[in-house]
């Protein structure tokens, strides 16, 4: 719920949505994390945007999750 709502918190007006889809533990995740997986829904403005846009937001919203939750990325 927290990753959610800083999300749309993040992009309010752009982001229709933001569901988890994934929770994996075990394995090569260390026992004390977990790894999530997300959809993420834009909805375009008054005009179109490009991937380069939307790879932008996602990167902000990123940014977001590690500053307010200390969250590691994997890629």
């Amino acid at each position: 719920a927290q990753l959610r709502a800083i999300a749309l918190a993040t992009e309010r007006k752009l982001l229709k949505s933001v569901s988890l889809f994934d929770v994996y533990e075990g394995g090569q995740i260390p026992e004390d994390k977990r790894s999530m997986a997300f959809t993420v829904e834009f909805v375009p403005g008054d005009e179109p945007f490009e991937a380069d846009a939307v790879e932008r937001f996602v990167k902000k919203i990123l940014k977001n999750l590690k500053n307010e939750l200390d969250i590691d990325l994997r890629s």
